[in-house]
């Protein structure tokens, strides 16, 4: 069961503290609201909108270009942040030969056993 209690407590929590001035900015929203489960951002999109002072299709906009921000070519949700390329080229061979060493230091079986576990 759904404590929504706990949502209307958090609710009033956030018009609290945008009546402080300490609210979230419209971008903030979007991004926060990108986030959410499809099901959750519907059930939340006009109060959300009523809040941010936005039409409802103007909020769904927002929200569905910052979700296609967050996803990758495949079309799914990214789930590692992008990394820099090594700076340096790698020696392929030195790097499988430090694996293959530190899977026998920790690992008590043949060597043609560790080298299937790096595979």
């Amino acid at each position: 069961m759904h404590d929504f209690g706990a949502i209307e407590r958090g609710q009033k929590a956030l018009d609290a503290l945008a009546e402080r001035g300490n609210a979230e900015t419209v971008q903030q929203a979007v991004k926060r609201l990108a986030g959410l489960d499809p099901l959750d951002y519907e059930k939340s999109r006009e109060a959300e909108a009523k809040r941010l002072s936005v039409r409802v299709g103007v909020l769904d906009r927002q929200v569905s270009k910052a979700r296609q921000t967050q996803t990758d070519e495949g079309g799914k949700a990214m789930m590692f942040p992008t990394v820099a390329l090594w700076p340096q080229p790698v020696d392929g061979a030195a790097l499988l030969n430090e694996l293959l060493a530190t899977v026998q230091r920790f690992v008590v079986c043949e060597r043609d056993t560790a080298i299937a576990r790096l595979s």
